[in-house]
């Protein structure tokens, strides 16, 4: 037993002990005071109890029960459309509007921990405007910003991120005026963490008093607004649907007003959004009716079997690719919670820096490594009402996964031009020989192709900027 003097600190050491991870504290003599204080802090705010029964299920490979399920072909839906089922497509966005309008919505981000590689920023903080270089960050909030000016409303905004990059995300948006949000409106939150073990089931340190942990994942972000004191306010609020996103797909529409109708005209508890999957091997988690049920598999957790798997016409069976997009009731997460509904952790090897026997550092090139996470969209399984909407990938699905290639900054910004240039072709016809140069439009100055339409109507010429360096741009509203 190592010397602490506060009856915490010995309950701390106490319970690491007793959940099988005492070797943390191995050379706490050749530690510092302040490595030690720290050491014994990250230790202070693990559940152990928890780690022990997460490790245990993954050692007896309990955590992931991927024998014996059957995976078919989730069956995806679509939004009325304007023109063949015009009065029920009016009706959805009516009902949406009114939700926007009356600050029924709330947006949630994950906004992750995990920089990409060769990159010193968060995803979000990086950019992505193909002519003016806006931030991810940017596009998110001046969306929000347009969608409270078009309903007179003041919407609110929770961001989850790694608890080392809340205060640089916070300066962020603070030198940034919140980008013209209300700054009560904008919360900023640390994501909760879990220790990354080895194939051991051992806690890893990255550095002398430094446990390797990592998010609890963007299941852990349901969790936490599980708690009453979060659950509770949300509903003194008149907030009644959560519309969830990611930060790394610059696409998303969030003025959808159609989405958030349908949801709310067929009273469903979680609304998804798919895109079609055409390469088997893509990273990105599929929809999927599992033994019976609705629920996502990560790409991950597929076999090589189940990814390949066609369809007689020769399409992929699993396609429907998960984008990241939900929308929860608020009333169906109190039901979940007064239920006692827990959503399953799932483990996943990784790659870890981590010190070896020796002290020293060690990067290895293959997994070491496990991590344990739990996924926002298992709540599907406790749901009895959803529906996953199909929409159109070049429209709504361009995430940044990498630093550069496929995926990455440069990609999103290609997505973005292209969509753009759509969308005055459709507003205004084409817009010249040279389709090559980059568009952007800024969400404050239209949301969408319909409102663009309005905006470059004769009266409201001047929006369209003078094209620069081979761009066009059209700016917010003056």
């Amino acid at each position: 037993m190592i010397r602490v003097t506060s009856e915490a600190d010995k309950v701390c050491v106490a319970k690491a002990n007793e959940a099988g991870q005492g070797q943390i504290f191995d050379g706490w003599e050749d530690l510092s005071a302040e490595e030690q204080r720290s050491l014994i802090a990250q230790a202070e705010r693990i559940d152990f109890q928890l780690l022990k029964r997460l490790v245990e299920q993954n050692l007896h490979g309990l955590s992931l029960p991927l024998e014996g399920r059957v995976l078919k072909p989730a069956r995806l839906t679509s939004l009325p459309h304007p023109d063949s089922g015009r009065e029920e497509f009016e009706l959805c966005r009516t009902l949406g509007e009114y939700a926007f309008r009356n600050e029924e919505v709330m947006f949630v981000t994950a906004a992750g921990g995990d920089r990409l590689q060769a990159c010193s920023e968060p995803v979000g903080m990086l950019p992505v405007g193909p002519v003016t270089g806006k931030s991810i960050f940017q596009l998110h909030a001046e969306k929000i910003l347009a969608i409270s000016r078009r309903y007179r409303s003041s919407l609110r905004w929770t961001i989850f991120c790694h608890p080392s990059e809340v205060h640089r995300v916070s300066a962020f948006f603070k030198v940034n005026g919140f980008f013209g949000l209300k700054c009560s409106d904008v919360a900023i939150v640390p994501q909760g963490l879990l220790p990354v073990v080895d194939r051991r089931g051992k806690i890893l340190l990255t550095g002398p008093g430094k446990l390797a942990m990592s998010p609890i994942g963007h299941g852990g972000i349901l969790l936490h607004l599980l708690e009453e004191e979060r659950l509770q306010p949300m509903e003194s609020w008149g907030i009644k649907h959560l519309f969830y996103f990611q930060v790394d797909n610059p696409l998303v529409n969030l003025g959808d007003s159609a989405f958030l109708g349908y949801h709310i005209k067929n009273q469903l508890q979680i609304s998804s959004k798919a895109v079609r999957k055409t390469d088997p091997v893509e990273r990105v988690g599929v929809f999927c009716q599992i033994n019976g049920g609705v629920g996502v598999v990560e790409y991950l957790e597929l076999s090589e079997e189940e990814s390949q798997m066609r369809l007689p016409s020769g399409e992929l069976a699993l396609s429907a690719a998960n984008t990241g997009v939900h929308i929860f009731s608020v009333e169906f997460l109190r039901e979940i919670q007064e239920g006692g509904v827990h959503l399953p952790f799932h483990s996943v090897e990784r790659r870890t820096s981590c010190l070896n026997k020796r002290g020293k550092l060690v990067r290895p090139a293959e997994p070491n490594s496990v991590q344990f996470s739990v996924f926002i969209f298992d709540a599907l399984r406790s749901a009895a009402r959803t529906s996953i909407l199909e929409v159109s990938r070049e429209d709504e699905f361009s995430p940044v996964k990498n630093a550069e290639g496929p995926c990455s900054p440069e990609t999103a910004q290609r997505d973005l031009s292209r969509l753009y240039s759509r969308w005055l072709k459709e507003a205004r016809g084409e817009i010249g020989a040279d389709d090559a140069r980059a568009v952007e439009i800024s969400p404050l100055c239209a949301l969408d192709v319909e409102e663009l339409k309005d905006r470059l109507a004769p009266s409201n010429s001047p929006l369209d900027k003078p094209s620069r360096g081979g761009t066009i741009l059209l700016g917010e509203e003056p």
